[in-house]
């Protein structure tokens, strides 16, 4: 739901509460947290919040030496480096989040956003990364739009990081890459349920869902997905009220 003006969200509650006006602006101090609606757009979010938990789905990151300068998106970097390319993410602390190289022209890079500092800085780029960024950047919209700070509270960054590498698992499942790490990122990531019956000379294995989860469908195949699904059932208990 989108934010609201003070004094509409006044009149919303009036409306389904049946009072509000009495209380001016003050009604949805009190009744905001209360009514278990979500009435608040998210903060931001970007491909760095999620490095920051989950840094195997970027890869290994190579530091390069660099220059800032305050307002420009220009950096003069260490003439010697050769891993620079143009779409590859660069952090560091004088940068936006989300910065990616958008032209090398050595010894200058250009990146996507204008440096916030002046002076030199070890950049730390990522030239290897198991998920292309753009595709990291996609299901991190489709999060965005699907989860709600003013719901999920101070899970909300967790269940945000859990939905995204939830599917960023099974991209590297269906994707078919074959390089070891995106094999082991999935033999790591994937649940397949709990063992119900073993066999030997057979070699068979009897699995189930996670109880109360067989509703979550795709959510249960990856641990990830279980994490999130069970935030989510607590999240969701609270209720929601409307007058009718």
């Amino acid at each position: 739901m989108p934010a609201f003006p003070e004094q509409a969200i006044d009149l919303f509650y009036q409306l389904i509460y049946g009072f509000g006006e009495e209380y001016g602006c003050q009604c949805s101090t009190f009744m905001g947290l209360a009514s278990g609606i979500p009435q608040t757009g998210n903060p931001p979010y970007a491909v760095n919040d999620l490095l920051l938990i989950y840094p195997k789905f970027f890869g290994p990151a190579t530091p390069v030496s660099g220059t800032l300068v305050q307002g420009s998106n220009e950096i003069t970097v260490d003439s010697t480096a050769t891993v620079l390319n143009i779409g590859q993410l660069v952090t560091c602390q004088g940068l936006n989040s989300s910065t990616v190289i958008t032209s090398v022209n050595m010894p200058t890079v250009t990146v996507s956003s204008n440096a916030m500092v002046s002076g030199s800085v070890t950049l730390s780029v990522y030239e290897a990364q198991l998920v292309p960024l753009a595709v990291i950047q996609l299901y991190l919209n489709i999060a965005y739009a699907s989860l709600m700070q003013s719901r999920w509270r101070e899970s909300w960054c967790l269940g945000m990081a859990l939905y995204i590498a939830h599917y960023l698992t099974l991209w590297c499942q269906t994707e078919g890459n074959p390089q070891s790490t995106a094999n082991q990122v999935v033999a790591n990531s994937l649940q397949a349920g709990i063992t119900i019956s073993q066999g030997a000379d057979g070699v068979s294995q009897g699995l189930q869902t996670l109880a109360k989860l067989e509703q979550w469908a795709a959510w249960t195949l990856t641990q990830y997905g279980v994490q999130l699904a069970t935030l989510a059932r607590v999240v969701g208990a609270g209720p929601a009220y409307f007058r009718r």
